[in-house]
């Protein structure tokens, strides 16, 4: 599978777990659809590190629901090798974030604009919310 395959595959599944989690929840559904389609917008105006700490400072269970679907598809992409269990700590990516160089940052920027793009077309897709 590749590298982009992985990744809408990625979005996919955690969109579709998230539809499922809130099935019960229209408004819950709606935020976090609200949260995907706003995120690539975000990550280019605030940078990744900020986008995340911003998800994690939210309020509402949907935005940080989001910084670990974010910290999901790094981990599922092996993009950034997890030396504790693979849990999808979005903190954990957030401390990791700040021991990278320029080079590397401005990589996981590029990957997180991918994934959040393909994020926000799985969550147009799958979560209705009429």
């Amino acid at each position: 599978m590749s590298f982009h395959q992985t990744m809408a595959t990625t979005a996919s599944n955690t969109v579709e777990a998230r539809a499922v989690q809130w099935a019960s929840d229209a408004e819950a559904r709606k935020r976090y659809r609200n949260f995907c389609e706003g995120l690539p917008a975000l990550l280019m105006k605030c940078g990744l590190s900020q986008t995340l700490a911003y998800l994690l400072a939210a309020n509402q269970v949907e935005g940080q629901a989001l910084a670990k679907d974010l910290a999901d598809h790094f981990y599922k992409l092996a993009v950034i090798s997890a030396e504790e269990p693979n849990d999808g700590n979005p903190h954990r990516l957030l401390k990791k974030l700040q021991s990278f160089g320029v080079p590397q940052y401005r990589i996981l920027s590029n990957i997180a604009a991918q994934a959040a793009v393909w994020q926000k077309r799985m969550a147009k897709a799958i979560i209705n919310t009429d």
